[in-house]
């Protein structure tokens, strides 16, 4: 297993590498020995759930302790459903997840691909034994009840950031200190 870590950022619905805080995280991350890969998922402006589970797979192969995953929105969806096929006893780093969700979202039938199958949440917490969760209470695309319900089922961390909408650049977010904040420490543990 190699001592560097690797870290992939994983966007959601419309969204590519370049967008929101994306670009700031990666480099902030790289600059402190990671691996980091802002993962381009297809047709993000028309997703399609098998897709997106292909992508993840070709893009980041075996994922191990030293496996960092940062997702947002509908990224957070595609990432448990990722690593929910993987063996009970896969172990990553951390998980962080911005923005997420799992259940149906009444004002974006357009996703409900995604979220028609059940997440395995016992599965993930035996995988994931860290995991963080992100909101903002202005949230109005993925309404801060479904956040704090994925929380709740992961038993993950919850931060509440202030004032930060749904983590979009078009809402003046370009970098999330809070997510290097609690994924930087992690880095190196271990090595």
């Amino acid at each position: 297993m190699s001592s560097t870590p690797r870290v992939f950022i994983v966007h959601g619905y419309l969204a590519s590498p370049s967008s929101h805080w994306f670009p700031w995280l990666r480099d902030e991350l790289s600059e402190r020995g990671a691996n980091v890969d802002v993962i381009p998922l297809p047709q993000s402006e028309s997703p399609q759930l098998e897709a997106w589970l292909d992508c993840l797979k070709d893009r980041v192969g075996v994922p191990d302790e030293r496996t960092h995953f940062v997702a947002h929105s509908l990224g957070c969806v595609a990432t448990l459903k990722y690593l929910q096929a993987w063996p009970s006893d896969t172990l990553i780093g951390s998980l962080m997840l911005v923005a997420g969700f799992t259940g149906r979202l009444l004002n974006l039938p357009q996703l409900d691909g995604f979220t028609e199958s059940a997440v395995d949440f016992a599965s993930l917490r035996r995988m994931a034994p860290v995991r963080h969760v992100l909101l903002s209470e202005n949230d109005m695309v993925v309404r801060p009840p479904h956040t704090e319900k994925l929380a709740e089922d992961l038993l993950a961390k919850l931060w509440r950031v202030p004032d930060a909408g749904h983590f979009l650049g078009s809402e003046g977010v370009t970098r999330l200190d809070q997510a290097l904040e609690i994924l930087a420490p992690r880095l190196h543990q271990g090595t």
